[in-house]
């Protein structure tokens, strides 16, 4: 429930598990993503929920 707290090198490596593994991974980020963030998250698949419907339907 603190992924706003973890820093760019271990989101990247967070990522190449992702893409290596093809394990899914559910963070709970509470903060505006960090554009290092955000230009991580361009090279792999993923959803941002900001709703508790969204939510809901994972």
């Amino acid at each position: 429930m603190r992924a706003h707290r973890i820093r760019i090198g271990l989101w990247a490596d967070l990522v190449y598990l992702h893409r290596t593994t093809r394990a899914d991974l559910v963070l709970v980020h509470h903060a505006k993503l960090p554009d290092g963030l955000a230009h991580l998250l361009r090279y792999c698949d993923h959803r941002i929920i900001d709703t508790l419907s969204g939510v809901q339907k994972m």
